[in-house]
Order: structure tokens, then sequence, then C-alpha cells
């Protein structure tokens, strides 16, 4: 039996050290972990992120509002590629009780998704847990900002 349950263990370890390895605080659960596969160069944290499938995680961590205060509706995003984190963003936090918020359509059932934009200077990811919608936007390398 003792056996078994190391070797489950080692397994473990073995398979998904990336599922770890973003966790700022070891134990932490986090709102929203999904993958998203972007079609287009981006830019995300000042880094250019290529097309490819990266990990998005919404952490309970409120970035500074300018006066030194924590932003209740923002959440910092870490967007990892092969298990290591590659640019850090902030995502706007829509809960579900605010029903009447323009241009957050969605569901409750956890589905996280990649939208261009109308202009294409935008991608926008948008991930749902049970509470709050997330909304990210990171500019495209066409987008007269870069």
């Amino acid at each position: 039996m003792t056996q078994h349950v190391l070797l489950s263990v080692l397994v473990v370890s073995i398979a998904a050290p990336s599922a770890w390895a973003h966790h700022k605080v070891a134990g932490t659960v986090h709102p929203v972990d999904a993958m998203v596969r972007i079609t287009e160069p981006v830019t995300a944290g000042g880094h250019v992120l290529e097309p490819g499938v990266y990990e998005i995680v919404v952490d309970d961590e409120k970035p500074q509002t300018p006066e030194g205060t924590p932003s209740e509706a923002q959440r910092t995003v870490d967007i990892l590629l092969n298990g290591k984190v590659v640019a850090t963003e902030i995502a706007e936090m829509f809960p579900w009780t605010e029903s009447s918020t323009v241009g957050t359509a969605g569901n409750t059932g956890g589905r996280t998704r990649v939208e261009r934009l109308k202009e294409g200077d935008f991608l926008r990811i948008v991930a749902s847990d049970g509470h709050a919608r997330y909304f990210i936007y990171l500019p495209t390398r066409t987008s007269p900002q870069q």
C-alpha cells in the first residue's frame, strides 16, 4: 500500500510540475486557470507573445490603484507558456451580480474565449468562474499603441 501511494505521488509530481510552478503562494486556489489559443502576435506585460496555446491564471491578487489602495475591480493575471510565466497582466473583473454591465455577455459555465475586437487593435480574453467574469485586453501587433 505504501509503495502505491509513493509511486502515485512520484508520478503526479513528475507529470504535473508546471501545474504548481505558477503559484505565488503554495496551495493557492485561482478563480480561473484555463488554456487559450492566441492566433496572432500580441503584447502582454510589455512582452510580445507569439501565436500559440497559453495558460491564463487569474490570481486573487488585487493590483494597486494610483492612490495606493487595492483595486476591487481588477485582478492580476499570469500568462504561462510551457508552465513558465511569460507575462503578467491585469484583468477587469465584473461580478455576476452586475448584470447590467455593457459588453460583458457570457455564461457562468467557466468557459474561456478569445475575441478579436471590432477594429482589430486588441484581443480580448474573457474567462469566468461561478462568481465573476474577467476581461483581459491584449494589444495586437497592428495596434497603433505599438
